[in-house]
Formats: structure tokens, C-alpha cells, sequence
């Protein structure tokens, strides 16, 4: 496949996206068991049936009328785009694949985009898009004086048992994005963390038990504090199975 048919298969899949809101017009750019996936909220899909509804009811229509995406650059190999562009908009509608949870704040954001899309077969097979989700937040932040400034016990406890090696950067995200869930209350809790396994609801039925697994861990180290000891006692497991499991977990990019 050329160079110019790959650009022209990812021009007709952001059409679709953003001009025409025609979710089939961009799944047709996609081999059967594409993937799309926005890193920072690791919000996306895999395969045809589940980014339809993808599309369909979560991206499309919480895209604002007001956006402005401007390409800065471009590189093109045989079987990879890799585009730079610079995103402009107002937060009117909620977007939870870009602000997981929040309502529209009205504010004017700006943010740069590294996405990288993957060819097969002649079609779309991976869509990967990076932003600085920390840099996001602070555009939206505490203009009204009203988010929380501590963290109760439970949530001090569960960050505390997340691993973060010379991750500042998702830290700051990870705190930024519950302070804005926590507007009004008196502290960060459990519930204001739920993408990172906090929250108190039992997981849907049709999860996997991998999930299942990763949920129990994590609410019992919320639970204990952190305490990694306590936490594998009170799941009937050895302290070292726990940190095997959480290094795991960790390094597919679930905690």
C-alpha cells in the first residue's frame, strides 16, 4: 500500500470522526480487529463491533462544535503515520475519553497531540493517541476556589500502594483529575480515584476476572492503608504473590 493510499484511508477516518459524525465512514478505513486506544485516559476499543459503539456513544458526539485541530507535522513510513497536531476547543459537552468524569466547564483548552496510527492489510489496524493530561487539568482548574486541598486516609493509602517510577507527570494527572471529581467536598477519597481502582461499586458482571482480580487487590490495599502486608493476609495470599500481581498489573498498564 502506498504512502499517499494510507494518508487518504486516515483523512477519510477523521472525516468521519469530525466532519460528518459518520461512524461507519471511519470504520470502514479499519481492518476487522482494530484497535484505537487515548493513552492518557486509556479510554478506546478493539475490533469492529466494540468501536462502533465507541463511536457511536461515547467520541462522536461529545466532540464541541468549536473544535480546532491544526496538523503541525507529519512522518510517514510504509506501515505507520505518525502525525503532531495542535487541538483547540471549548469544554461544553462532557468528554469522558478525554476528562473521564467531568461535567463541561466552559473553559477554553489548548493541547498538543502526538497520534500514531498502524496499517495492515491496506486498512487502519491501531490508532494510539498521546496528549499531556496534566497540562489539560490545569486549563480547567480551581478558578471558583472550590476543590479539596487533602486527601482522606483510604485515598492517601491507595496512591501510596500504586507504583510510580520517575512518573511524576501521571501522579499530578492522577491527583489533578480527582480533585476535579471532589469539587465541593471537604477531601480526595476512594471515589474520586476510581480510575485507578478506588471506587466503591462492585465491577460489572461482564468484566474479566483478571479485572476482577486487579478490583479486589487494589480495594484491599485502599482499605489497609497501603499496607501491602495486611492487604495480602486480608486477600488469603502471600505478601510476595501480591507484589508479583501488582508489578503485573502495572506493567501492562492497568494500575
Amino acid at each position: 500500500m502506498s504512502l499517499q493510499n494510507n494518508l487518504k484511508l486516515w483523512e477519510d477516518h477523521i472525516a468521519g470522526e469530525f466532519v460528518t459524525k459518520d461512524v461507519e465512514q471511519s470504520l470502514s478505513t479499519m481492518v476487522e480487529d482494530a484497535s484505537v486506544m487515548h493513552m492518557p485516559t486509556r479510554s478506546g476499543g478493539k475490533g469492529k463491533v466494540e468501536l462502533r459503539s465507541y463511536y457511536r456513544d461515547m467520541f462522536i458526539p461529545s466532540v464541541p462544535s468549536e473544535w480546532e485541530h491544526t496538523m503541525t507535522n507529519r512522518v510517514m513510513t510504509e506501515n505507520t503515520i505518525v502525525e503532531e497536531a495542535k487541538v483547540r476547543f471549548k469544554h461544553t459537552k462532557q468528554m469522558d475519553w478525554f476528562l473521564p468524569g467531568i461535567p463541561p466547564t466552559n473553559k477554553a483548552i489548548e493541547v498538543e497531540l502526538v497520534i500514531i496510527i498502524e496499517f495492515r492489510d491496506g486498512k487502519m489496524a491501531t490508532e494510539r493517541i498521546y496528549w499531556d493530561q496534566a497540562a489539560v487539568l490545569r486549563q480547567i482548574g480551581d478558578a471558583d476556589g472550590d476543590l479539596p486541598l487533602t486527601l482522606d486516609e483510604a485515598a492517601i493509602g491507595l496512591l501510596a500502594a500504586h507504583d510510580w517510577p520517575d512518573n511524576l507527570r501521571e501522579l499530578e494527572a492522577t491527583l489533578a483529575l480527582a480533585q476535579l471529581r471532589a469539587r465541593g467536598e471537604a477531601a480526595v477519597g476512594l471515589v474520586h480515584l476510581a480510575s485507578h481502582g478506588a471506587d466503591g461499586s462492585v465491577p460489572p458482571a461482564e468484566v474479566s476476572l483478571a479485572e476482577i482480580e486487579r478490583w479486589h487487590m487494589l480495594r484491599a490495599l485502599a482499605v489497609h492503608k497501603g499496607n501491602r502486608t495486611r492487604a495480602a493476609r486480608s486477600l488469603g495470599v502471600s505478601r510476595m504473590t501480591l507484589i508479583t500481581k501488582l508489578k503485573l498489573f502495572h506493567d501492562e498498564g492497568d494500575v
